[in-house]
């Protein structure tokens, strides 16, 4: 995490890490596997409070310890200095408690598409959009095409996550294409 004295990004300053095993002030210590690829991908929003971080080689929770399904970390803070981080939930596969949100990937097995390799955030923190670089299509029915996945929260601080819709091969349906 870093801060610039002005938008030429002159003048940075390292302010804290958000990662495995890190604890300095301004530090955030994830609870991470090892190879989870987090961080790949980062979002910030416009006011610089809300964050997303994929981990695009997650395993998620559940029976499968290599599934590299993929991830995606919310985070939230106090201010634009990055005071009082927290973690505030995950959305991928089997994560379910808190603001956690189950996400159905690929619509079939979902294994292996790489969920989280990119993310984007709105200004307000309402919208996210998540690339599934390997995603297989709906049903697993075209290898390694990609898709985008579509989430809506309640509010700027990642609560009530609802996935809207996926942007991919054989997707259909609402808010799908």
């Amino acid at each position: 995490l870093f801060s610039f004295t002005d938008g030429d990004f002159s003048g940075g300053t390292h302010l804290g890490t958000v990662g495995s095993g890190y604890m300095g002030a301004k530090d955030i210590n994830v609870a991470l596997d090892q190879q989870d690829g987090f961080g790949t991908s980062v979002a910030l929003n416009a006011a610089g409070n809300r964050m997303a971080s994929g981990a695009y080689l997650d395993d998620g929770t559940g029976s499968d310890p290599t599934g590299n399904y993929g991830a995606v970390h919310l985070f939230s803070f106090e201010d634009t200095s990055f005071s009082g981080g927290r973690q505030v939930g995950i959305i991928g596969h089997g994560y379910t408690a808190n603001n956690n949100l189950d996400v159905p990937i690929g619509g079939g097995t979902g294994a292996a598409d790489w969920f989280g390799a990119a993310v984007a955030l709105n200004a307000a923190a309402d919208r996210m959009a998540v690339g599934a670089w390997y995603d297989d299509g709906f049903g697993d029915s075209l290898d390694g095409s990609g898709a985008v996945y579509l989430f809506s929260f309640t509010d700027g601080n990642f609560s009530g996550g609802a996935l809207e819709g996926v942007i991919g091969h054989g997707y259909g349906g609402g808010n799908n294409v």
